[in-house]
């Protein structure tokens, strides 16, 4: 990722961090000299990666919702491309995955083996901030993470299947497409935004932080509520958030994320713009039921309005698969893409400062015990 220019208060908190860190032993010393040093050395390591993530130019969209509510359908209309697969009948996302812009297209396969629940979460962060530019190969090494290229045209394959036969199966993949590739006026990928695909959180298998085990009550998401800086919830005509969709944007709030949320309701009409139909089915009332309803309960949640898009997104996959001009723009597509893109241009700096600092507050209140106002002002 490219450096970006500092605002006022993120220098001052960049420095208040380099202050913090002259004052403490080094690695080594405390390697050496504390019989249980893992906490201490996982908050020295989290206080820098929040430093290097206030250096950067990042900004994460997590795009979860229901099975076969169109989550893979919106990522390929979002990337321009198809690398997602879809039509499947069957739950398709079956492993977590982010999308990038790279020099070339190409799939990076990241093995780990999780010692325990601290471990696992140090991996995923790790992954995260190596697709983010935050840290190298070498520091992957470090956390005992392997990393493995594969064809762009195998990507597919590595999203539907738990496991391929004679290979490892990885914890966490990352698809580039190649920034030559990239087409459309307002391609998040082109502006370095990063996209999120996450299995169905209503799925046997579903588990945002990879497969959900039985018996497991909630999904393990611990490791990314931290790194969302937006989030687009997505239900449909025939797959309307439930429980586990309310249940999942509860705990990022609790988790003090907070990310803008967005609600994005695709309308399921069977392809009724095709030419055996005499004419488009018009947005009927159990769409507007369906997305008044999810909004009252979103609002229960995060205590204020959510904001919605309404979509045909089978109708804009045809439009733009048989170069049909009418479908894109009778599909709503084109001017949800417009306006969440110029969104998030206009506000990425203040979002991903926002959710950093409040990273940066939890740390504090979970290892820190600081009294007083004043230290308390200079730490965050």
């Amino acid at each position: 990722m490219n450096k970006k220019k500092l605002s006022p208060r993120a220098l001052q908190v960049a420095e208040t961090i380099d202050k913090f860190f002259k004052e403490l032993p080094t690695e080594e010393d405390i390697r050496k000299n504390y019989f249980k040093a893992e906490n201490l050395l996982s908050l020295l390591n989290n206080i820098k990666r929040i430093k290097k993530e206030l250096e950067t130019d990042s900004f994460v969209v997590i795009i979860c919702g229901g099975l076969k509510s169109g989550k893979s359908t919106l990522i390929n209309l979002l990337c321009h491309k198809e690398v997602s697969p879809t039509r499947l009948g069957r739950e398709t996302t079956v492993r977590p995955c982010i999308f990038s812009r790279g020099e070339t297209s190409k799939v990076l396969l990241f093995y780990g083996r999780p010692k325990d629940k601290t471990h696992k979460k140090n991996l995923f962060h790790a992954i995260i901030d190596y697709v983010k530019g935050i840290v190298d190969e070498k520091e992957l090494a470090k956390e005992g993470l392997e990393i493995e290229e594969d064809n762009i045209s195998k990507a597919q394959g590595w999203l539907t299947k738990d496991s391929i036969p004679g290979k490892r199966s990885p914890i966490f993949i990352n698809i580039q497409i190649a920034e030559k590739e990239l087409k459309g006026e307002y391609n998040l990928l082109k502006e370095g935004i990063l996209l999120v695909d996450t299995p169905g959180l209503d799925g046997i298998t579903a588990g945002v932080g990879g497969v959900k085990k039985d018996g497991e009550e909630d999904l393990d998401i611990d490791w990314l509520v931290e790194r969302v800086d937006l989030m687009l919830l997505l239900q449909s005509t025939v797959s309307p958030l439930n429980e586990s969709g309310i249940k999942f944007v509860g705990k990022l709030y609790k988790n003090l994320n907070n990310p803008p949320v967005f609600l994005v309701h695709n309308e399921f009409s069977l392809k009724c713009w095709r030419k055996d139909y005499k004419e488009i089915k018009s947005f009927t009332k159990v769409d507007e039921d369906s997305i008044e309803t999810t909004r009252r309960l979103l609002k229960q949640v995060i205590k204020e309005d959510v904001e919605y898009f309404r979509v045909n997104l089978g109708m804009a996959e045809d439009g733009f698969e048989y170069e049909k001009e009418e479908l894109k723009n009778q599909s709503a597509f084109l001017t949800f893409e417009k306006e969440l893109f110029n969104f998030i241009v206009k506000n990425r700096q203040h979002i991903h400062e926002d959710n950093v600092w409040k990273r940066l507050r939890k740390l504090k209140s979970e290892n820190l015990s600081l009294t007083g106002k004043d230290k308390e002002d200079t730490f965050i």
